[in-house]
């Protein structure tokens, strides 16, 4: 729970005609992790990429075109057996290339047709708009085609540029030129424009400098014959698009499955890349958890018929071995909000099951509300529900549950409901006789500041005694002896001082043995930490100083520190108040808004729904960036160093396809 699952480094060897179905043995498995193979240790070459490769990533190419012509889309579907999903990959890409060749026969020529017509649509719908354009400004269109002799442009110009252009067609054309203008458009004007064929050029350069928007018409179809070309269109178009449709609906299924396929084939082949090779075989290296070796071993016996061998490391210390968190269901969720920070070292205590309490618990006092808990709790719901694919959402849906649960029960502690401890007394203390049983946080400010604070000290020192715990679990006695023990006597005697002497400092002199044997001693162990850790190793009495003018530093840090990470748990009761505050204000605006006539009660109504909203999502995320604070700088950096490297094993995921009992 604490602790991640002991790991285990695998070298196997399997041989070539058992590779592809062992490697999608262990994908199917699901829990070994494959690494790059160590080929300069077994004197052997790295797998190379060969044609197969290729061949998949044909088949993908051409299976991701159909999917584009037919429009589909991944979605939820149950899940199929091709019947092949056990064979060899040779066998597999057989099969599907035959399969996608019977669909690419009868879908191919239609989308090429399908496309030529949306082109064709496209060009007379380009000419339909000009056309209409002409019809309305009584200019033939007969005009824009030109002829032997005539060159033609068409376009529109801006009534401040149209004297402009007329002014240059006299100076550079001679009057040898035609002018038809039409209707204002948007504050345009429609221009045709007609000279000789050899002054075409000319006409160009002076069109292109005055801003004049050119077009042209793509057919020589009047107004009425594009209209029925382009409903002949329709109808084929319709026609064609219906014929896809009715081969989406009876292959979307097989398509998706045969996707899916060649993915895992895809992937297999990566995985393969990753091995070395000798004459006959294939080396696989990687990490797997020492609970799943025998189910593991079974396996790939089974697939190679006995003739695989395995061998079985410890990790060494130097090496990365990569961390498999282990933790029950219910706290599994806030592995998320670990891993944020960073995942747990193979010998680290993983602090995900005590912040699984610890959270909520935070979050609860911060935001305690028995209505605004409970909306936390839908937005929970919505949220897992929301994006079940997405296991990071899925995971913070769950975390937002658990805060409105907890804000819920502090709800019913402090008597705050919807934000208005007389709204407590007249609904649930009325109605269901249930009253308020601890803190009033407006009322007791001090008792909860007293209680933020000990939660501080609680939390902080779980913390420094998890660091203790790493140190002795990695047989590092003397670390453990003067850091974390050190921490938590400095921590534990400045609560007894600040308990039985206040905060006057000069009442703490007055008592310099009780004064020693809370602070003296730990900041003299601090002071000489790093001499006794070297002591094992032996100590040159010329290194005496170095070591301990090392240490100076902490001694000012450690006290120091440890204050202010106790200071920052006073947010519990600011937010606390915060949340009373700010409800009070909403309710206070609303009810001056509630004396106005006739709308008065409606506009009452929208503010508080409104502004109830708005409150909870801002202030129930500002809660919870708050919580995280506490836990990430407060108590995760005083044990937690993240620095392992997560657990990946190859796994394949089927969606669309399942595998056939082998039995």
């Amino acid at each position: 729970m604490l602790k991640s699952a002991r790991m285990k480094r695998f070298s196997i060897i399997v041989l070539d005609k058992y590779l592809d179905l062992a490697i999608r043995e262990i994908g199917e498995f699901g829990y070994a992790q494959i690494i790059d193979t160590d080929i300069e240790k077994f004197k052997i070459k790295r797998s190379a990429r060969g044609e197969l490769y290729d061949r998949i990533l044909h088949i993908l190419r051409r299976i991701n075109n159909i999917i584009n012509i037919l429009n589909i889309s991944k979605r939820e579907l149950e899940p199929i057996s091709l019947g092949i999903e056990n064979k060899s990959s040779e066998e597999i890409l057989k099969y599907v290339e035959n399969e996608i060749k019977k669909i690419e026969d009868k879908i191919l020529e239609k989308s090429s047709r399908l496309n030529e017509l949306i082109r064709e649509e496209e060009d007379l719908r380009d000419d339909e708009r000009i056309l209409r354009i002409l019809k309305v400004s009584n200019i033939n269109h007969k005009y824009l085609n030109g002829s032997e002799f005539l060159y033609t442009v068409a376009g529109f110009i801006s009534k401040e540029n149209l004297n402009e252009l007329k002014n240059r067609l006299k100076n550079k054309l001679d009057e040898k030129f035609a002018v038809i203008t039409g209707d204002e458009l948007n504050e345009r004007i429609l221009v045709v424009i007609l000279c000789m064929r050899d002054m075409s050029n000319e006409l160009d350069r002076i069109v292109s400098g005055v801003g004049f928007e050119r077009f042209e018409l793509k057919t020589k179809l009047s107004l009425r014959e594009v209209e029925k070309k382009l409903d002949k269109i329709r109808r084929e178009k319709e026609k064609i698009i219906s014929y896809l449709d009715g081969i989406k609906s009876k292959y979307e299924q097989k398509i998706l499955a045969m996707h899916e396929l060649i993915e895992i084939e895809k992937n297999n082949q990566n995985i393969r890349f990753m091995l070395g090779r000798t004459k006959k075989g294939y080396v696989l290296e990687g990490w797997i958890p020492e609970e799943k070796i025998p189910e593991f071993e079974n396996i790939l016996r089974r697939v190679t018929r006995n003739s695989a061998i395995f061998k079985y490391y410890d990790p060494k210390d130097e090496e990365e071995v990569p961390t498999m968190m282990k933790n029950p269901s219910i706290s599994r969720p806030f592995e998320t909000l670990t891993k944020a920070f960073g995942t747990p070292g193979y010998d680290e205590i993983d602090p995900t099951t005590i912040m699984a309490i610890s959270f909520p618990v935070i979050y609860g006092m911060m935001f305690g509300d028995i209505g605004h808990g409970f909306m936390i709790f839908l937005i929970g719901i919505i949220m897992a529900k929301l994006r079940p694919d997405s296991k990071d959402i899925k995971s913070l849906g769950i975390i937002m549950m658990y805060c409105g649960i907890l804000s819920m029960f502090f709800g019913f502690a402090y008597g705050e409901f919807f934000g208005q401890h007389e709204f407590y007394d007249a609904f649930i203390t009325k109605n269901l006789g249930i009253k308020s049983f601890w803190i009033n946080p407006l009322h007791e400010p001090d008792k909860l500041l007293k209680v933020a604070f000990m939660i501080g000290f609680v939390q902080m020192s779980v913390g420094i005694i998890l660091k203790f715990i790493n140190f002795v679990m990695n047989k590092k006695i003397l670390h453990a002896i003067t850091g974390p023990l050190m921490q938590e006597w400095i921590l534990v005697g400045g609560f007894l001082l600040i308990a039985s002497k206040g905060l006057r400092f000069g009442e703490w002199f007055k008592d310099p043995m009780f004064l020693f044997l809370t602070l003296g001693i730990p900041l003299l162990g601090i002071l000489f930490s790093d001499v006794i850790r070297h002591i094992p190793h032996g100590i040159k009495i010329g290194e005496l100083p170095r070591l301990i003018t090392s240490t100076l530093l902490e001694l000012y840090e450690i006290p120091v520190g440890l204050l202010a990470n106790s200071i920052s748990y006073s947010r519990i009761l600011a937010l606390a108040l915060v949340h009373i505050g700010l409800f009070t204000a909403l309710f206070k605006i609303a009810d001056i808004i509630r004396g106005i006539d006739g709308i008065g009660i409606v506009l009452w109504s929208l503010i508080v729904i409104l502004g109830t909203i708005v409150l909870v999502c801002f202030e129930g995320f500002i809660v919870f960036l708050h919580t995280l604070r506490l836990h990430y700088y407060e108590w995760f950096t005083k044990f937690y160093s993240a620095s392992g490297v997560e657990y990946m094993p190859y796994k394949i995921k089927r969606l669309y396809t399942y595998v056939r009992s082998k039995s």
